[in-house]
């Protein structure tokens, strides 16, 4: 059944030194990222696509991901709109990928906004994404 996954970056460094697009994933957040792993894969989930901010974090976790989950059709696409854009263009983004029948695609963002897009497509609240977190829209 086609999905399309919206995920939040691993968990990354807190710096006072370093520009927000250029922070890194700590350890705990490769160990994250494990841990999704393991779980798509008991899943069976594979991806067509991936879209990810090209901030660091993002990038990190979606390279991650596509190591472990890879089928020949598999591509990262860095959309340099998704580092500081409006939940709105993250729902452009969604459509567009359903559009395309482009239905497995994993898209790695930020929070707030994969809050917000989540909430607007539910209808409801679902309260803070935690980082490595996943949400499947079908």
């Amino acid at each position: 059944m086609p999905h399309i996954y919206l995920l939040r970056h691993a968990k990354t460094e807190q710096s006072l030194f370093k520009a927000d697009f250029d922070r890194e994933l700590i350890e705990k957040g490769f160990h994250q990222i494990e841990k999704l792993v393991k779980h798509l894969k008991k899943e069976s989930v594979t991806f067509d696509t991936i879209i990810s901010s090209p901030a660091r974090r993002t990038e990190q976790t979606a390279i991650g991901v596509q190591k472990e989950i890879w089928t020949k059709k598999s591509k990262i696409i860095f959309d340099e709109n998704l580092y500081s854009c409006s939940s709105d263009y993250l729902l452009w983004v969604v459509y567009e990928q359903e559009k395309k029948g482009k239905w497995n695609t994993l898209i790695v963002w930020h929070n707030p906004s994969i809050e917000d897009v989540v909430n607007q497509l539910l209808g409801w609240k679902i309260g803070h994404v935690k980082t490595c977190g996943i949400h499947i829209l079908r």
